[in-house]
């Protein structure tokens, strides 16, 4: 098991798309937020709140993006830490 300390993640929901061939998700930021639940859960995933990024909202705003750099990111500067991306547009 890895120690909580060395744990960081990043979850992502996107809700709506600037493509209209993609359907619109009603729950992508509750999901988002069940999933932080979860992993934050002593029980569940064991991540320290403190480490744990939820960005959520329409897709034009770059936050997939922006959370796979910051992911990226802290895997190159400690790279014997866990790092989650979790990306909930489709679960």
């Amino acid at each position: 098991m890895v120690d909580a300390k060395r744990k960081h993640a990043v979850i992502v929901g996107v809700s709506k798309y600037r493509d209209p061939d993609i359907t619109s998700l009603k729950f992508a930021s509750a999901d988002a937020q069940s999933v932080y639940q979860f992993v934050t859960d002593p029980n569940g995933g064991g991540f320290p709140k403190g480490r744990v990024s939820v960005v959520y909202g329409p897709e034009s705003s770059m936050k997939t993006t922006l959370a796979l750099c910051a992911a990226k990111e802290m895997q190159r500067l400690e790279p014997d830490k866990t790092v989650a991306f979790v990306d909930v547009e489709r679960m």
